[in-house]
């Protein structure tokens, strides 16, 4: 499985529409759309990361998707500069819900 199909696939799970996706986390429809058909490359480890924080993903599948996305290797290159989202009590996901 690719990154993409990983991405549609845990975002239709969640009941999250790409329009609702792409509003959360700020990154336009149609890039999030032609990353989850693999039209582009994987997107950067931090762009990941804000996918999987915003989808409420755990460790584990967050880390699944960096090495989907063939970003495992790159890990390293921004370990010093990782992804600092806003400070919250509940995934973003669960926010929007009102859960």
């Amino acid at each position: 499985m690719q990154l993409g199909e990983r991405l549609q696939q845990l975002r239709e799970e969640r009941g999250v529409s790409l329009s609702a996706l792409s509003q959360l986390t700020g990154l336009f429809e149609g890039y999030l759309a032609r990353v989850e058909t693999s039209e582009l490359p994987a997107p950067t480890p931090n762009t990941i990361a804000l996918l999987a924080q915003t989808l409420g993903l755990d460790d584990s599948t967050s880390k699944a998707l960096q090495l989907l996305g063939g970003t495992g290797s790159r890990l390293e290159r921004y370990a010093h500069a990782p992804y600092s989202a806003p400070n919250h009590d509940k995934p973003v996901i669960t926010r929007l819900r009102g859960t």
